[in-house]
């Protein structure tokens, strides 16, 4: 998301009652102009910009009031509004803007739940990479006993060096080359495959 996309939702989301109040503002502006046209015409559909408006709170519950009150206003409006030519086509309209309203407010909806879902991501994995320790560089190590040399110039053991610079542990267990090296045949080695 761009950061000022970013300052924007926040700008609004601090204040959501200016915005509910502009989204109320706005759809009492619509319902009159609806009151106004023939029952023919889609008056309803510009209620899907209230909603969408709506969804800059970032609130469900707001979201969830204005499509609903945007609904009931499209209903009010169709009783509202002059009779039209074909009342077919007048109910046909209502009902595929209160579809529209219903749908825009859904989708807008899921839109955040996934965007909070991936932000909520980011932090997570963010955080695991702050946890995450790496050795970088070059490890003085002896080429006999492979004893580390620390920063105090005192020789310590692999794993001791790697615990203590890392969050790795180990676990032991033999491989068959070494088994075969310190007991010989008195073990079947294919066994520890």
């Amino acid at each position: 998301m761009s950061s000022h996309r970013s300052e924007q939702l926040t700008k609004y989301s601090r204040y959501p009652r200016r915005l509910i109040t502009l989204c109320i503002a706005i759809a009492a502006g619509i319902l009159v102009a609806d009151a106004r046209l023939p029952i023919g015409v889609a008056g309803g559909v510009p209620y899907v910009a209230v909603v969408l408006l709506a969804l800059w709170t970032e609130r469900p519950r707001y979201v969830v009031a204005i499509a609903l009150m945007c609904c009931a206003l499209t209903v009010v409006g169709a009783f509202w509004s002059p009779p039209g030519p074909v009342l077919w086509q007048a109910v046909l309209n209502r009902v595929l803007a209160l579809f529209v309203i219903c749908v825009a407010a859904g989708m807008g909806l899921r839109r955040h739940r996934l965007m909070r879902a991936h932000e909520a991501a980011i932090r997570d994995r963010e955080k695991a990479i702050e946890e995450v320790k790496i050795l970088r560089g070059l490890i003085p190590i002896c080429a006999s006993c492979k004893q580390i040399r620390n920063e105090d110039g005192l020789w310590d053991g692999f794993e001791s060096y790697i615990r203590d610079h890392t969050d790795a542990d180990f676990t032991h267990g033999i491989c068959p080359v070494c088994v075969e090296q310190l007991y010989g045949h008195a073990i079947d080695t294919s066994k520890l495959s």
